[in-house]
C-alpha cells in the first residue's frame, strides 16, 4: 500500500469538507480504492460518543447494514464499493456492548463465489464511525464457470500427493473460491506503478483439504479450476515421523514407523503408534532421537545411533545401512532415500562435467561445432545425432553463440562463472547449483544424505556452503518464476512429482536390474500440455484455422534421453517390443512428398460442428462444458438400449504376448500351439483385490487423458469387474488359480487394463452419442485431417516411412521416386513389394500400396481390396472418358479421397465408430452424391451389422442434415464371392445388391458401373 500522491482530488477533498479534517487516507494503487480511511469519528448511531437521538430499541446488524448503503452510496466515487457483489459476513460481525464496539465486515463475490481475503470492513466506537476501508478488490473479474469439475480436482491432488508409501485417502472439504494474486513480474514489497485498479488478478480455484494414508496431517491444496494445476498447498498442522528401514531377510528390507520413540525437541516427546510426535520450532527446532522409548532401550557400541534434523516439521528417517554397523545412514526431513557412495561420486561427476563446459569455453565451442556438423559416430558407422539439430543447422546461429545461450538460458550466468554447490538449511535434502556467487540457482540436487554429497564436492575442489532458503526450490520447479532448469537425483524421479517442463533425460549407470522403474521414469518426461491443454503433440492434433503450426515445435515436442555407463536402452526395448511396439534404432526415417490437388469443385464432407452453443468442439472442449456428465457404468442394455453399442463390441486383452515375455529364452510350451483359452473374474478374484488401489490409478488415468466430466466410483469398478458381458480376457487357465500372492497382483494388472480400455471406449461412445447431432456439411479445405501429411504446414505432406538403415537398394529407389514426384513426372513406379499408384481423381497423389514387410508406413498403405478397388476404378472412369459426350462422366464429375482411420477420417457412431475406406464424390449440375465405399471381407459379418446396414443408416443422416443438393449413398465392395454370403446368410444376391453390396472379383468388369447406374437412378 501506498499514500496516494495527489489526495487533492475532488473526491477525497469533498469528503473532508462534508466530514471535517482530522482523518487520513491510504490509497491502495493496485485495488483503485481506499485500503484505510479513519481518524476522528464521523457519528453513524446514537451512542454514548455523539449527540445523536436513538432510533433502534437494540442496535442490530441490520440497522448497521442498511446505514452503512447508504454512507456508501453518498461516497460513492471515493468508496468504489459494489453492494451487489458483497454479502455480508454474520460469522466475522459483531455488536458488543449494546453498540460500545461494532465490526461490520463483507464478504466480495464473483456470481455467488466467495473471492478468498477479499472485504469491506467498517468499525464503529461509541456510535461512530472509526475506520473503514477495503482489501483484495479490484477492477478485474474473472470467468468463474469451472473447466474441470470439483471430482476431477480431488484426482489431481490424489494424483499429486500419493506414493508408494502414502495415498491421498480422505477428502474433508472441496470449496471453489476465486483467489486475489498479484500479476506475474510485480513484487508485492514495491510500489505499484501500473493503472489503478489493475494490480490484483484472480483466479479460480478449488480448495480441497485432505488428509493421507499413514499420515496424522491435514493438508490443504488449491487446484487451478481452469487448467487443473495445483497452483498451492500446504499443511494445517505439523507433526514430526520418525520411520526407518528393517531387513526382514538379507535381501529384503521394508520402511516401518517406529512407534512409542523418544524423541528430544524443546521437552522429551514418545511417538504415537504410528509414529508420529507433535512438532515444535520455539525455541529450538532442533529433532533429535536415538531410537530409545518409552518400553525399549538399544545398547550397541558399533557406531553412532543418534539422528537429528533442524527442518520442519521434524522428520527423522533412520534409513538403511549394510552388515551390522549401527552408525546410522538416515537423514532428518529428507525427500529420498540414503545416499549411496556409488550414486555420490555419480553425481560429483557430474557436475565435474559442467564445471569444465563453462570454464572451458574453447574446448566446448569446438565440441559444439563437431556435434553439430561431424555428429557423433559409433563404432558401427550410426551418426547418433543425424538429423537431430535441424534448427541449430539452419538458423546461421554459430557454435559461439550457442555456447553463449546456454550460459544465459541454462545456467543464469551470461558470464559464466565458477559452479558453486550450496547446501540450502531450509530445504532439507536439497542441494543448490549456480554459476558465480550471486546469479540465481540453475539446479537442483535431491539426495537423503546432503552433507555428505556436499562434503564430497569440497574434497574435489568445488566451491560448496551453506544458504538459508525458505521453501524448496525442487517443489517450485512448476512455477512460472522458477529458474531451475537441472534436476540431479538417485532414483528420486521415478515417481511422487509431476512436471510439464521436462525435456531432456540423462541417466547414469541406470538399467542395470531396474526393469519397470525406467519405464516409469520415461513417464515424468512424455507428459506434454499440448494446445489448448489437448495433452497431444501438435501433428496429433486438428489445430484451428487461425492457428499456424510453429515450423520447428517437433524439437519441443519430443523427449531426449542419453545415457552414460547405461544399459537402459536395450530394456527399454525390450518393453517396447513386449508392449507389441516397434523398437527403430536401426531404420531411418524417409519423408515422401505428396501433390495435393482439390480441383475446383467445392466438395462437401461431414463433420462436427466446429462450435456448439459458443463453445468449441476442438480437443472435446464442448463436449466437456456442455454435456451431461457421462458416469463410468456397466453397459445394461436393460435401462439404456444404445450399450448394446459396447456389449457388441467388447474389450479384448490377450495376456499370451505377455506371458511368452517373461519366459527365459529357449523356454518353450503349448500356449502359442493350443488355442486361447478365455477366462473371467470370479467372486474368489475379486475378494482379494485392492480396490482403492485400482480405483486411484483409474483416476489417474483419467486425469492424464484429461476427461474431466467423468464420473467414477468405486460401486461402478466392483460392478464391472463382476460382470463379463464388456470384455474377454485371453490367458491360460492355471494363469487365473491362487498358488501365490504375486498372483492377486498380476490379477490387479489385468483387472486394471481391462478398465482403463473400458473407461476410453465407454467414453468415447458416449462423447460420439452426444456429438451425433451435431453434425453438419462442411467444404473439404486444404487442411482437413484426412487429407495426407502432418508437417508444418498444410502443403507439406509427406508420408512418413521407416526403413531399415541396410536396405540401401530401397532407399535408393525412394529417393529417385521423391525426385520423380518433385518433378511432377507421375509415371508407375514399383519395388521389393512397394508400389506408388496414380489415379488422377484423388485428391493427393501417389497412394502407396505394400504387399511386404521391407518398410513401415504412415498413413498406412492401401490394403489388397483397396488397391484393386483403385485400379478397378481407375479403368472405369478412363474408359468412359474415352467415350467423350457418350461417356458417363460426360457434364458428370468424379473425385475421390482416402478416408483415413480414427481421429482424422469420417466416422459414423450409429455404425459402430464405421470408418469406410473411400469418400467418393459425383457431381452432376447443382447435386453432390457423397458415397462411402469400404472394400473389405464380409464373411465374418452378418446381415445384420451396422456397417452392412449402414446403406440405410447413412440415408437417415441424409434426411436429418436436410440439404437436398447433398446425396449420401454407402457402398460395402466385398472381396468374398456371393455364393458363400448366401448360403452363409441364407440371402440371395439380388437381395444383397439392393443391400449396395457389390462384388469385386466376380462381377470385376461391371461393379463400378453398377454403383453409378443405381446412385443416377436413384436420384432420378
Amino acid at each position: 500500500m501506498a499514500k496516494k500522491d495527489c489526495f487533492e482530488i475532488i473526491q477525497w477533498q469533498n469528503f473532508l469538507n462534508v466530514y471535517g479534517d482530522g482523518r487520513r487516507i491510504l490509497w491502495d494503487a493496485r485495488n483503485g480504492r481506499p485500503n484505510i480511511i479513519e481518524g476522528k469519528g464521523i457519528p453513524f448511531y446514537a451512542g454514548t460518543g455523539n449527540t445523536l437521538e436513538k432510533n433502534f430499541e437494540t442496535l442490530s446488524l441490520e440497522y448497521l447494514h442498511e446505514k452503512i448503503i447508504a454512507f456508501a452510496e453518498q461516497n460513492a466515487d471515493l468508496l468504489r464499493i459494489n453492494f451487489a457483489a458483497l454479502k455480508l459476513n454474520t460469522q466475522g460481525s459483531h455488536i458488543f456492548g449494546n453498540g460500545r464496539y461494532c465490526v461490520v465486515q463483507y464478504n466480495y463475490y464473483m456470481n455467488d463465489i466467495i473471492v478468498e481475503g477479499a472485504q469491506v470492513y467498517f468499525r464503529f466506537n461509541n456510535g461512530n464511525l472509526i475506520q473503514f476501508g477495503s482489501m483484495g478488490i479490484s477492477d478485474i473479474t474473472i470467468p468463474v464457470v469451472p473447466v474441470i469439475s470439483s471430482g476431477t480436482a480431488e484426482e489431481n491432488i490424489v494424483t499429486a500427493f500419493s506414493n508408494n508409501l502414502s495415498r491421498v485417502d480422505r477428502i474433508d472439504r472441496v470449496q471453489l473460491k476465486v483467489i486475489p494474486e498479484i500479476a506475474s513480474g510485480q513484487n508485492h514489497d514495491e510500489p505499484y506503478l501500473g493503472k489503478e485498479g489493475l494490480g490484483i488478478i484472480y483466479r479460480l480455484v478449488w480448495e480441497i483439504t485432505f488428509r493421507r494414508s499413514n499420515d496424522n496431517e491435514h493438508y490443504m491444496a488449491w487446484v487451478d479450476a481452469h487448467s487443473g494445476m495445483i497452483v498451492y498447498y500446504r499443511g494445517l498442522n505439523l507433526y514430526g515421523h520418525v520411520t526407518g528401514q528393517i531387513s526382514l531377510n538379507p535381501n529384503y528390507r521394508i520402511t516401518m514407523v517406529f512407534p512409542h520413540c523418544t524423541v528430544d525437541n524443546n521437552g522429551t516427546k514418545n511417538t504415537d503408534l504410528f509414529g508420529y510426535y507433535l512438532y515444535t520450532d520455539i525455541p529450538s527446532a532442533t529433532s533429535t532421537s536415538a531410537i530409545n522409548g518409552q518400553y525399549f532401550t538399544i545398547d550397541d557400541n558399533c557406531g553412532e545411533i543418534s539422528l537429528s534434523t533442524t527442518s520442519s516439521p521434524g522428520n527423522l528417517d533412520f534409513g538403511f545401512s549394510s552388515g551390522t554397523d549401527c552408525d546410522t545412514p538416515g537423514y532428518g526431513g529428507s525427500v529420498t532415500a540414503t545416499l549411496a557412495t556409488r550414486d555420490a561420486s555419480d553425481i560429483v561427476e557430474i557436475l565435474q562435467f559442467i564445471a569444465r563446459y563453462v570454464q572451458d569455453r574453447a574446448v566446448s565451442i569446438r565440441r559444439i561445432d563437431q556435434v553439430l556438423h561431424e555428429g557423433l559416430v559409433t563404432a558401427s558407422g550410426k551418426n547418433i545425432f543425424e538429423r537431430r539439430f535441424a534448427y541449430l543447422n539452419t538458423s546461421g546461429i554459430t557454435a559461439e553463440q550457442i555456447f553463449d545461450d546456454t550460459l544465459t538460458t541454462i545456467f543464469n550466468a551470461p558470464a559464466g562463472g565458477q559452479i558453486y554447490v550450496d547446501n540450502l538449511k531450509g530445504a532439507t535434502g536439497e542441494i543448490a547449483l549456480r554459476l558465480g556467487a550471486e546469479n540465481e540457482a540453475f539446479g537442483v540436487i535431491n539426495v537423503g544424505d546432503d552433507t555428505k554429497l556436499v562434503k564430497l564436492c569440497a574434497e574435489k575442489g568445488m566451491e560448496t556452503g551453506e544458504r538459508e532458503f525458505s521453501g524448496s526450490l525442487f517443489h517450485e520447479i512448476n512455477l512460472p518464476h522458477s529458474p531451475i532448469n537441472l534436476l540431479i537425483g538417485s532414483k528420486k524421479f521415478t515417481e511422487g512429482w509431476s512436471s510439464w517442463r521436462v525435456s531432456t533425460m540423462g541417466l547414469m549407470n541406470v538399467g542395470k536390474g531396474e526393469g519397470a522403474q525406467i519405464i516409469q521414469l520415461f513417464g515424468r518426461g512424455v507428459r506434454l500440455k499440448g494446445y489448448a491443454m489437448s495433452l497431444k503433440r501438435s501433428g496429433r492434433i486438428n489445430l484451428p484455422e487461425e492457428v499456424e503450426r510453429p515450423k520447428h515445435i517437433p524439437v519441443m515436442e519430443t523427449l531426449g534421453i542419453f545415457g552414460i555407463h547405461a544399459d537402459y536402452m536395450a530394456q527399454f526395448r525390450d518393453f517396447l517390443e513386449e508392449e507389441g511396439l516397434p523398437a527403430n534404432d536401426d531404420r531411418i526415417e524417409f519423408l515422401l512428398p505428396v501433390i495435393k490437388n482439390l480441383g475446383t469443385q467445392k466438395l462437401k464432407t461431414i463433420r462436427l460442428k466446429k462450435e456448439i452453443n459458443g463453445v468449441t468442439t476442438e480437443f472435446g472442449d464442448a463436449f466437456r462444458k456442455l454435456a451431461p456428465i457421462p458416469t463410468l457404468q456397466k453397459p445394461d442394455t436393460n435401462t439404456d438400449s444404445s450399450m448394446t453399442y459396447l456389449r457388441k463390441n467388447q474389450v479384448v486383452l490377450n495376456w499370451y504376448p505377455r506371458i511368452q515375455a517373461m519366459k527365459s529364452a529357449g523356454v518353450t510350451g503349448a500356449d502359442a500351439e493350443a488355442a486361447p483359452n478365455q477366462a473371467h473374474f470370479s467372486s474368489h478374484h475379486m475378494a482379494l483385490f485392492n480396490i482403492d488401489y485400482i480405483y486411484f490409478e483409474l483416476e489417474r488415468f483419467k486425469a492424464e487423458r484429461g476427461w474431466y466430466n467423468l464420473n467414477i466410483s468405486r460401486s461402478a469398478i466392483m460392478e464391472l469387474l463382476t460382470d463379463q458381458s464388456w470384455y474377454q480376457l485371453l490367458i491360460p487357465a492355471e494363469q487365473m488359480t491362487v498358488t501365490s500372492f504375486d498372483r492377486v497382483l498380476l490379477w490387479q494388472e489385468i483387472a486394471l487394463a481391462l478398465l482403463k480400455k473400458y473407461t476410453e471406449r465407454y467414453y468415447t461412445f458416449r462423447k460420439r452419442e452426444w456429438e451425433l447431432p451435431h453434425l453438419e456439411y462442411r467444404e473439404l479445405s486444404a487442411d482437413d485431417p484426412n487429407l495426407v501429411g502432418s508437417g508444418s504446414s498444410p502443403d507439406d505432406a509427406y508420408y512418413r516411412i521407416l526403413i531399415d538403415r541396410s536396405q540401401e537398394e530401397i532407399i535408393s529407389k525412394l529417393e529417385e521416386l521423391k525426385d520423380a514426384i518433385k518433378k511432377g513426372e507421375l509415371k508407375p513406379w514399383e519395388f521389393h513389394g512397394i508400389k506408388a499408384i496414380w489415379c488422377g481423381r484423388h485428391l493427393y497423389q501417389p497412394l502407396l500400396y505394400l504387399n511386404s514387410k521391407v518398410v513401415e508406413i504412415t498413413p498406412a498403405p492401401l490394403s489388397k481390396g483397396e488397391w484393386l478397388f483403385i485400379e478397378d476404378l481407375k479403368d472405369y472412369h478412363d474408359s468412359e472418358q474415352a467415350k467423350n459426350g457418350a461417356g458417363f462422366f460426360h457434364n458428370r464429375e468424379l473425385y475421390l479421397l482416402r478416408n483415413l482411420s480414427r481421429g482424422k477420417g469420417v466416422g459414423f457412431f450409429e455404425a459402430g465408430n464405421f470408418h469406410p475406406d473411400f469418400i467418393l464424390w459425383l457431381i452432376e449440375s447443382n447435386c453432390q452424391h457423397v458415397i462411402f465405399i469400404d472394400p473389405k471381407g464380409i464373411r465374418n459379418i452378418g446381415p445384420t451389422d451396422p456397417k452392412v446396414q449402414f446403406y440405410a443408416t447413412i440415408k437417415e443422416i441424409e434426411t436429418r442434415l436436410g440439404d437436398p443438393r447433398v446425396k449420401l449413398e454407402s457402398f460395402i465392395v466385398s472381396n468374398t464371392p456371393s455364393s458363400t454370403m448366401q448360403s452363409q446368410w441364407g440371402t440371395k444376391k439380388e437381395e444383397m445388391l439392393k443391400h449396395h453390396i457389390v462384388f469385386q472379383e466376380e462381377d470385376k468388369d461391371t461393379y463400378i458401373n453398377m454403383m453409378f447406374s443405381s446412385l443416377v437412378t436413384h436420384s432420378r
